[in-house]
């Protein structure tokens, strides 16, 4: 049985899962995955009376091997579903490709066929499209690598080394979940500061918070490298990132240097930002940093 730990079951998760082109409760792709014993991708092979039958192309998670035919028990989800999520029952279409979060459903007589369950329920079965499957694929690939590492310090370590790649799925993903817990060491910030530049905005944005996190955590420890440089590539994007989400996510980056070194520019942003939600943003922060020094002052 595999060790069950806090990155391998983050369980509350993102991903859309297309399911019968139902968009469902956002997990991210590591969360998703992380929950099942058996993670494949293949193509259902249509209805077989109670179950629909599937082939493996693909085996990401557990003993399968491409060409294995599956049995799908989908009844069971339909039945169980929440009626204000999948109002109508879904089907795995014939010829259709998927993603499916598996598990093998116990109890059967010893000369009956092995079924396997969804697992998640419905959100258990993702289409998986023309457009991007590679990329698709490679993220669960990595993402279930790290999930299968011996320890959660390791997980978050092969979780960071990550950052550097080109993958956005798995981009995304490691940045939702560095901020979801409040992660991230010193060292990580050089290699984020490209992702500062990149032309996807949530990118941007999502490093900027993330960079935020980690000099909220580690502002004084000595451990974060050349904050001069951080500080300054913050403020460019805060004060020139075409972006508001851009400009917002750094101007709050921004709040977790000591006032000194950021009132300025806060003021500045305050007054002269194009927009009201940044301008109000750097408000905040420039009075909660007056409300501080009049407290000390006290």
């Amino acid at each position: 049985m595999r060790t069950v730990s806090v990155l391998s079951l983050v369980l509350i998760a993102s991903v859309l899962p297309a399911v019968a082109g139902v968009e469902l409760e956002v997990r991210n792709l590591y969360e998703w995955s992380a929950v099942a014993p058996f993670v494949v991708a293949g193509t259902s092979l249509g209805e077989d009376g109670k179950h629909f039958d599937f082939k493996v192309l693909e085996c990401l998670r557990g003993g399968f091997q491409p060409g294995d035919e599956l049995r799908i028990d989908v009844r069971t989800a339909n039945r169980m579903r929440d009626r204000s999520l999948y109002p109508r029952a879904i089907r795995l279409d014939k010829g259709v490709d998927y993603v499916l979060l598996l598990g093998e459903v116990k109890g059967r007589g010893p000369n009956e066929p092995a079924l396997y369950s969804l697992e998640r329920g419905l959100a258990g079965s993702r289409t998986l499209p023309l457009e991007g499957r590679d990329a698709l694929l490679d993220a669960l690939r990595t993402f279930i690598s790290i999930q299968d590492a011996d320890n959660d310090e390791l997980r978050w370590h092969l979780l960071g080394q990550e950052l550097d790649g080109n993958n956005v799925l798995v981009l995304e993903t490691a940045l939702d979940l560095y901020i979801k817990f409040h992660r991230g060491e010193g060292e990580m910030v050089l290699g984020l500061l490209p992702l500062l530049d990149h032309p996807q905005t949530d990118l941007r944005a999502s490093t900027a918070r993330l960079i935020g996190v980690i000099v909220d955590r580690h502002w004084g420890s000595g451990t974060i490298p050349e904050d001069e440089a951080l500080r300054a590539e913050l403020i460019a994007r805060a004060t020139r990132d075409d972006a508001i989400e851009v400009r917002v996510a750094a101007t709050r980056a921004l709040a977790h240097f000591p006032p000194e070194m950021v009132d300025e520019v806060l003021d500045r942003i305050a007054d002269s930002d194009p927009d009201q939600q940044v301008r109000y943003v750097a408000e905040l922060i420039r009075l909660e940093h007056r409300r501080k020094l009049e407290q000390d002052a006290e």
